[in-house]
């Protein structure tokens, strides 16, 4: 089967991940789900071991954009042979607001939420 967009998509939907999905506790007191990377990168290989990714790199060659107020985004290209997805994230703090001055671990967790919401998007 070629790879294309739809083929990509239509493969990684059909991926069950009840099993793997996770629960975190909100500020609100809710309950939200989410697919761990580790779990998203595992099913990833398992359906396309040559899927490749990359973090987009600042001027400065960092893998990470700032705004103006002090605000960050990270950014992954994802790619399954000719299927490209690029998705962008900001760094947040854990009541999902962006803020001023993010530490390397708020910026690697970042990109790893990144990655997965590339997966996503292409079908995960």
């Amino acid at each position: 089967m070629p790879i294309n967009k739809k083929s990509v998509f239509e493969t990684l939907s059909e991926i069950p991940v009840k099993d793997y999905v996770k629960h975190s506790k909100a500020e609100d007191g809710k309950m939200l789900p989410y697919l761990p990377w580790t779990y998203a990168h595992q099913l990833m290989m398992e359906n396309y071991p040559e899927y490749e990714w990359s973090f987009s790199e600042n001027p400065d060659g960092l893998e990470v954009f700032y705004f103006k107020d002090g605000t960050a985004e990270v950014r992954v290209v994802m790619s399954i042979g000719d299927v490209t997805m690029i998705a962008s994230k900001a760094v947040t703090n854990g009541t999902g607001s962006a803020y001023p001055n993010p530490n390397a671990n708020d910026i690697h967790n970042a990109k790893m939420r990144c990655r997965t919401r590339a997966m996503a998007e292409l079908g995960l």
